[in-house]
Parts: C-alpha cells; sequence; structure tokens
C-alpha cells in the first residue's frame, strides 16, 4: 500500500480539498451512493467500556486545518491500532506516519496526557493536546517519520501515569516514503 488515511469514527468516505480519500473506519455499510464497499483488516484495541465517538462534522469547526471534519471523530481511549500495509510477499518498506488530534471536552492541561509508540518504539512522550494547541478545537499532527513496516503498521497509546482521561486519535495516515502522495488533512 502506498497511502492509507484512515479517519477513525467518521460516518463514511470522504475526499478532501488535496484529493486524498479519507476511509471511515469502522466501515460504514456499503451504500452504491455514497461509500466504497471496501473492507479494512485494521483492528483497534480499547481500554475499558470506550470506543468511536463523533461530533456533527458541519458544526463542528476545528481550527488549523482545511479539513475540519477529519477532527470531528474519534477514537476514545484507543489502547492500539494495527493497520495492514503489506500483504504477504512484499518487501518491507518505510512510511511516513501522521497522527491526527484535537481536544474538545473542556479540562485543565494535564488532564489527558498519554505516550504513543509505533512499531514497539515510543515516539511521543508526555502527549497532552491542549496544552500543544493552547486550545480546544484545534487540529494537532505529529509527524513519525521513516517507520519500518514489514507487514502491519503498530501503534500503541498508553496514559499516563495520573492522568484523568483515555487517549484519543481522530485519524492516521500512512504515505510510503517514495510513494506518489504527499497531501494530508492539516
Amino acid at each position: 500500500m502506498k497511502h492509507i488515511s484512515l479517519n477513525l469514527g467518521a460516518p463514511g468516505d470522504r475526499r478532501d480539498a488535496r484529493g486524498t480519500v479519507w476511509l471511515a473506519y469502522p466501515r460504514p455499510r456499503p451504500s452504491r451512493e455514497t461509500s466504497l464497499d471496501l473492507s479494512l483488516d485494521v483492528v483497534a484495541k480499547f481500554a475499558g467500556s470506550t470506543d468511536f465517538q463523533a461530533l456533527n462534522a458541519e458544526r463542528t469547526l476545528v481550527q488549523g486545518t482545511d479539513a475540519s471534519w477529519v477532527y470531528s471523530s474519534w477514537a476514545n481511549g484507543l489502547s492500539s491500532l494495527s493497520i495492514p500495509l503489506l500483504g504477504k510477499g512484499d518487501a518491507p518498506a518505510t512510511y511516513n506516519i501522521r497522527l491526527h488530534f484535537a481536544e474538545f471536552q473542556k479540562r485543565q492541561p494535564e488532564q489527558r496526557v498519554f505516550n504513543v509508540k509505533v512499531q514497539g518504539k515510543t515516539v511521543i512522550e508526555g502527549l497532552d493536546i491542549l496544552k500543544s494547541t493552547g486550545k480546544l478545537k484545534q487540529a494537532l499532527v505529529q509527524n513519525i517519520p521513516n517507520v519500518a513496516v514489514s507487514d502491519h503498521l503498530k501503534i500503541e497509546f498508553e496514559a499516563a501515569d495520573g492522568t484523568k482521561a483515555v487517549p484519543v486519535l481522530s485519524a492516521v495516515e500512512a504515505i510510503r516514503v517514495g510513494g506518489e502522495v504527499e497531501s494530508g488533512g492539516e
């Protein structure tokens, strides 16, 4: 796979102004008029009784992006996400990863702090979306370059000690290094 853009918790697939198709996950029921009949072997695991959440994308304005709707849905309490990028017989490849976040709940900084691992390696430590952006409803994109993948991309999330809220993630992009696509939702 050269490029995938997953919009977590989104009600359906959507193309942004740059032409990138954001695939909703979990996959919506196929409709001849509105969605691709495409299954994805993505595995999302959650901590506790958390799940995917969404707000009305037309009424939810997120600053710092031209694709506000990408951030209006998210995985709440995600502990891991596994995305198949290569098939059997494919040679290992290197990907640039983009993780898309936004904070919607009124809280004080340091109440939602978490670490992110990619392929078992800690790549983001102590992420506090609100502290990083300075306000609610502000897009935050974290870039993780040159990630080696032999089959699945594995992303793990762990709440920091003493944090009061679970990790969140709105979207993820995996772009193969040397691939043809370099657009995104920011």
